[in-house]
């Protein structure tokens, strides 16, 4: 984490710190403290509430944050080729295209427009700390649009947080790259 911020913080994107990786984060999240594994012999409701307090304290103080703001233009400088070298750049933007699942802002991107995105998703029992996608919508054309979307600490269903994220991507789309209008009819 340390080389990792250090190259984040030259890159001008410092509010975006990470100091676990996903294991550390399993282990803030499920309440694990050090350990790797749950207690043996532990119920199911003695589970639930240790996941519980484990999402309360990952909620109060996430290990690794961001801004909307910086993840954005952490994708615009990725979409430009100023954060890596042009092969290591076209290999993650092809790695985060390929990812089709979940579907969140994929839902609403045009036909004929690319997204290349990256999710992130924590919660249990219905209750969501972190159900986010942040991707570059590009269309054959050149155009590319960065769009950035966090919800946390929020119990909405799935299908509605899906729903959310669906319905800004498409509202970003037909706002900055408006689909030509149909011919009209001859009369």
């Amino acid at each position: 984490p340390t080389a990792f911020n250090a190259f984040l913080s030259r890159q001008g994107l410092g509010a975006m710190r990470a100091t676990a990786d996903e294991r550390g984060m399993a282990r803030i999240s499920h309440h694990l403290g050090a350990a790797s594994a749950p207690p043996a012999g532990e119920t199911a409701e003695q589970e639930r509430r240790r996941a519980h307090e484990g999402l309360r304290i990952f909620l109060a103080a996430p290990p690794n944050t961001t801004t909307p703001r910086t993840s954005a233009l952490f994708l615009e400088k990725l979409w430009k080729g100023q954060l890596l070298s042009p092969a290591s750049t076209r290999y993650l933007l092809d790695l985060m295209e390929a990812q089709t699942v979940p579907h969140r802002l994929r839902d609403g991107v045009p036909a004929g427009a690319r997204l290349a995105d990256k999710t992130g998703t924590s919660g249990i029992d219905g209750w969501t700390a972190s159900w986010n996608d942040m991707g570059v919508i590009s269309w054959p054309d050149g155009h590319a649009v960065v769009v950035a979307a966090y919800l946390s600490d929020t119990k909405a269903p799935q299908a509605e947080r899906d729903l959310l994220l669906a319905d800004l991507a498409r509202a970003v789309a037909r706002s900055l790259h408006p689909e030509p209008a149909a011919p009209a009819a001859a009369p």
